[in-house]
């Protein structure tokens, strides 16, 4: 029998719930949180704005703050414009139109609530990105005033100013993206799960859905693929050898290793692409 969440008419068919009420009741606690992360965020503010003008030093929290805004709003946004069209592609190439199990009323009630889900998840990941970017200002900081050293490695020649203020953000966005592209690929994955639950069939991959795995696996790669990169630079950093930094083993070996990877990694990408 069908659960009671589902109520029957008169001759025993199942009814699917209203759906407005629902979205009442999540607008409702939605503000509701709302409105108490903001007046925690903004009672922190206003605190740490106080102390930094007593010590004189309103200008560099000014700095901070602004820098954090900006990042926060580019890490939502930028997350949001990878998962929502990757989530809204899988619904729409996992739309199931019938099922032997499932009314047709209720399979629509469904899809509805899928909707309401995907917008849900959406806005709180945006902001958990959006979040975690802006936690990073301080790399942004520094390469925005990097300054040249004047003085190159010997093995990459390049200035020592690009270890210290451009390597490390490059590296994070690149460890960021690979998240970014992690969570919407496991959001379609999802979707497509559902799909097949619903339609009570065998987990089978149709063409689109091949092609939409397809892209986002080619992506993870040259995202794997650039993370190559800045580890032959992060040889010089190596505590493997003897001694700190750059040995035999890592000109020789490790550097043509990684070389390799990242050629496998992009070679790899365009076979499924």
């Amino acid at each position: 029998g069908w659960p009671p969440f589902f109520p029957a008419d008169l001759e025993g068919t199942p009814q699917a719930p209203s759906m407005r009420g629902l979205v009442q009741w999540l607008i409702i606690v939605g503000a509701i949180v709302v409105i108490f992360v903001a007046l925690s965020v903004a009672r922190n503010i206003y605190t740490d704005l106080l102390w930094f003008d007593n010590v004189g030093y309103t200008s560099v929290f000014l700095t901070i703050l602004s820098t954090k805004v900006v990042l926060f709003v580019i890490g939502a946004l930028a997350f949001a414009t990878v998962f929502l069209p990757n989530v809204l592609v899988a619904q729409r190439f996992a739309r199931t139109e019938e099922s032997p199990i499932i009314p047709m009323e209720i399979l629509s009630w469904i899809r509805r609530l899928t909707l309401i889900v995907i917008v849900i998840a959406a806005g709180v990941l945006s902001l958990i990105f959006g979040a975690v970017l802006s936690a990073e200002w301080e790399l942004f900081l520094k390469i925005q005033n990097a300054v040249s050293f004047g003085q190159t490695d010997p093995i990459f020649q390049k200035d020592i100013s690009f270890y210290v203020f451009t390597l490390p953000p490059l590296r994070f966005i690149q460890g960021w993206s690979i998240g970014v592209i992690v969570v919407s690929a496991l959001g379609a994955l999802g979707l497509y799960l559902l799909d097949f639950s619903l339609r009570a069939a065998s987990f089978r991959l149709s063409t689109p859905v091949k092609v939409h795995l397809s892209i986002l696996g080619a992506i993870m790669l040259l995202l794997l693929a650039w993370g190559y990169w800045f580890d032959i630079y992060g040889l010089l950093f190596s505590t493997q050898g003897a001694v700190f930094g750059t040995t035999y083993t890592e000109v020789n070996a490790r550097l043509l290793g990684l070389r390799v990877l990242i050629v496998i990694a992009i070679g790899t990408a365009i076979a499924l692409i």
